[in-house]
């Protein structure tokens, strides 16, 4: 099977926006959801913008 040379999900609409998560040290909540929501577009060809602060508020850690 032929691979192309070059791929990018932009061009598929399957990628949300770039966040920030500042200083607060959160990156595993944001590559948690990121994740997520790239599953959520392989299976549903949708792109669901899901939030990070939603996870990080019940983390009683931070």
């Amino acid at each position: 099977r032929d691979v192309p040379n070059s791929f990018d999900w932009r061009n598929y609409g399957a990628v949300t926006p770039v966040k920030d998560q500042g200083s607060v040290g959160t990156c595993w909540a944001f590559s948690a959801v990121q994740n997520v929501e790239g599953q959520w577009f392989m299976k549903s060809k949708a792109l669901a913008e899901l939030s990070v602060e939603q996870i990080v508020d019940c983390d009683d850690m931070q």
